[in-house]
């Protein structure tokens, strides 16, 4: 084996030119493994497989190839995008031959959008925290069409690629039902779902061993999630898998029945399938067709009727269906321009991902209309009742409002709430008050819906399904929660500002909003730890909440808050403490950029720089082996000693901990980790926008330790710049500023400062 290092994350699809050579043999294999880390490609699977519910990439990361022996150069491009990976390892499985490759590699998906901000600041590090996440910006945004599609349409059929199980989007919750399609196997097997959104019971037809398995889960294999074998039964000797194969599925209640060509394989008993996503009931979900790495094979005739034999889904899945069957399972290109979550998994739109990211577009590349696709495709998604989509994967289309929306559009209510955020900045950055103006009714519709959650304390009480964290495998908070109310008011803030450019609109958000503030400090509050409980019914504290609250103004200045918030130890704080339910000793760049804007929006500047120091600077070391050029999704502090461990205890190295990520497949590419790329210009030099499209804008520099600070940025009223430079013990200084003609620019100096001078 050899294995391949990239020096830091590069994505795109893989290709290589190969010649072959053999003694007797015709064919040669050989497997391709990647990963963003280096454990991970030391793993049979790399640093995979994920699931969950995109299409837009491979999920397995081990990839087998048989290939025809040949002196003459032959050149190979993988069918699956490799979204993220610094490492790839090749394995020659065959013997007694040799493979020699005359050129392997990535072809990108795109080139790289050039920065239309430039920062730069007397702290080099910062400079380069800053680069960094640039490039974490540019990875995580996707172009309109830039995904290839995972399935082939025949005239007569559609041909499925296995590494993944798209589900058919209108039936996310379908109970009992029958279903009816036939497969011709191609390669290794076929495979189908039942009651699938990302997870469900999926059954494995594998034409080798002629056998029928069932999993419980997300696939044929355990990831984070695990999937269970439910059973595994031999097909009898007179079914044959030449041809076409008829396939019945039945579901009842907590049984499902197999039936092929005729005959019943089996019959499952006692199902009881939770949905991960959507909070719908149990044993409910959809058909899905897929298939496990490596796996070919042809549907058509596909339909589902309930058991009362009402028709619920009919596709002959043809290529004259084949936009309609892209659009109902997930599998062709993207039709809106997007920012993602990770660009190796899940490469999907996550509102609370978008709440960070979206700021950081605005502060860099400026590609707005990724941010904008975000918000049409998020907010295409909403319940009757009002609840706001908040993640959908790439591939799914704008919903029409006239059908049923589907489950998978819903995580928590926190990024719901977030969504509506990340909107007004959105609308302030770009003055675009049509997309405001659009999604206005659908914004009201939701407000209401979550005002109907407002138990007797005054308190958002939404139900566990709408209560998850930012950390899925923490499962969700019970009772009324503290990250969604304060999310709550700063989305009716949001509201009232964003009003503006309604005139009929009558809410009176900014009372809700005052009453929120003091039903929260009533009931959520310790004065005497100053500090605000998780939720009503749990003690401790959490890395987030807190500093929330302090960024909103909403917390009374208390002791406990700064050593929480930047602790003294070199160390970077927890997002959460070490109490049950939640994971110890877990760092998260998407809450320290809650904690980093809290510290710079009361003037604890050099604290400020402190923690960004501590938790990203880490990130852009090339020396480190799990080095990307981007930032990561979690971390947490080595066990081991890491590449310092060597230097002598008087050095400073020796004492700086040693991160690495958080979990095995813990994305080195993260759309939530890039608050640094607008925090420092947004407080280093207080560079933000006051009214929508930079009609007016601030500069109100924070004193952060930082001598000198440079910021110019392309912006829709032109090229707006400020210049930062602090005198000997930060005692002065000037401030310089670039104003585009039409817009208006209000200069704030530091609280307790005052302007000796002006120039013109």
């Amino acid at each position: 084996e050899i294995i391949l290092d990239y020096g830091r994350a590069e994505g795109g699809y893989p290709v290589f030119g190969i010649r072959c050579q053999a003694d007797s043999r015709r064919h040669i294999k050989f497997r391709i493994v990647y990963s963003e880390t280096r454990e991970g490609i030391d793993k049979a699977d790399g640093d995979g497989p994920y699931f969950l519910f995109s299409n837009a990439m491979d999920t397995y990361r081990s990839i087998e190839y048989t290939v025809p022996t040949s002196s003459e150069s032959r050149y190979y491009e993988a069918r699956f995008s490799q979204g993220s990976l610094r490492y790839q390892k090749i394995i020659l499985l065959s013997t007694h031959c040799s493979l020699i490759f005359d050129a392997i590699g990535l072809m990108p998906f795109r080139s790289g959008h050039e920065s239309k901000c430039r920062f730069s600041c007397s702290d080099p590090v910062l400079t380069q925290i800053w680069e960094h996440g640039l490039r974490t910006v540019d990875k995580c945004t996707v172009e309109k069409g830039q995904t290839q599609p995972a399935w082939d349409f025949l005239e007569d059929r559609t041909r499925v690629y296995g590494q993944h199980w798209a589900p058919c989007r209108h039936g996310t919750r379908w109970a009992d039902k029958v279903v009816r399609f036939q497969v011709k196997i191609h390669q290794g097997g076929a495979s189908w779902g039942i009651h699938m959104v990302a997870n469900g019971l999926i059954f494995c037809l594998d034409v080798t061993t002629r056998e029928l398995k069932a999993f419980e889960g997300l696939a044929d294999k355990s990831s984070v999630f695990p999937s269970k074998l439910r059973g595994q039964w031999a097909l009898p000797y007179n079914i044959s898998l030449q041809d076409w194969t008829s396939v019945l599925v039945q579901t009842s209640g907590s049984s499902a029945t197999v039936v092929i060509d005729g005959r019943t394989i089996t019959t499952l008993y006692d199902l009881d399938i939770h949905p991960l996503l959507g909070g719908a009931s149990n044993n409910t979900g959809s058909i899905a067709l897929g298939g496990p790495a490596g796996w070919v094979t042809d549907y058509r005739d596909l339909a589902v009727h309930g058991l009362d034999g009402n028709e619920l889904y009919r596709n002959p899945l043809t290529s004259a269906e084949q936009d309609r069957t892209m659009l109902d399972f997930g599998v062709g290109t993207n039709t809106v321009a997007c920012t993602i979550d990770g660009a190796k998994r899940d490469r999907s739109v996550f509102g609370g991902d978008l709440f960070i990211l979206g700021q950081a577009v605005a502060y860099s590349t400026a590609q707005m209309e990724a941010v904008k696709g975000s918000i049409d495709l998020l907010s295409s998604h909403q319940t009757k009742d009002g609840y706001l989509g908040n993640l959908c994967p790439i591939q799914a289309p704008l919903h029409d409002e006239h059908q049923e929306v589907p489950t998978y559009a819903f995580y928590s209510l926190e990024y719901a709430l977030l969504l509506v955020i990340a909107i007004k900045d959105y609308w302030l950055h770009t003055g675009d008050d049509d997309t405001v103006q659009q999604v206005w009714p659908k914004l009201c519709k939701f407000i209401d819906f979550v005002q109907s959650h407002i138990n007797h304390q005054g308190l958002v009480d939404a139900p566990p399904p709408l209560s998850l964290t930012f950390l899925p495998l923490g499962g969700p908070i019970f009772g009324p929660a503290t990250h969604i109310n304060l999310a709550y008011y700063q989305a009716l803030c949001s509201m009232y500002h964003m009003s503006e450019c309604i005139l009929t609109s009558t809410t009176p958000f900014n009372a809700l909003a005052t009453t929120l503030s003091t039903s929260i400090l009533t009931h959520l509050h310790n004065p005497k730890t100053g500090l605000l409980t998780p939720s009503t019914l749990l003690p401790s504290y959490t890395q987030q909440s807190l500093s929330h609250a302090l960024f909103l103004g909403l917390l009374p200045s208390h002791p406990s808050h700064l050593p929480l918030l930047n602790p003294t130890s070199p160390f970077p704080p927890p997002a959460f403490p070490s109490t049950p339910p939640f994971p110890p000793n877990l760092i998260s760049p998407f809450t320290s950029s809650f904690a980093a804007e809290a510290l710079f929006a009361t003037q604890k500047g050099p604290d400020a720089i402190s923690l960004i120091k501590k938790v990203w600077e880490p990130m852009t070391r090339p020396s480190d082996p799990n080095y990307s050029g981007c930032f990561w999704e979690a971390l947490t502090l080595s066990p081991s000693p890491g590449p310092s461990s060597s230097t002598s205890p008087t050095t400073p190295e020796s004492s700086t901990p040693t991160l690495v990520p958080a979990h095995d497949d813990t994305s080195l590419c993260h759309g939530w980790s890039t608050g640094p790329v607008f925090l420092l210009p947004k407080y280093l030099a207080g560079l933000r926008p006051t009214s929508p499209g930079w009609k007016k804008w601030e500069v109100a520099p924070v004193v952060a330790g930082v001598r000198k600070v440079e910021v110019e940025m392309e912006t829709v009223a032109g090229t707006v710049g400020v210049r930062v430079e602090w005198g000997e013990g930060f005692e002065g200084g000037w401030v310089e500023v670039l104003v585009p003609g039409g817009t208006e620019v209000e200069v704030n100096v530091p609280e307790g400062w005052e302007v000796v001078g002006e120039g013109r």
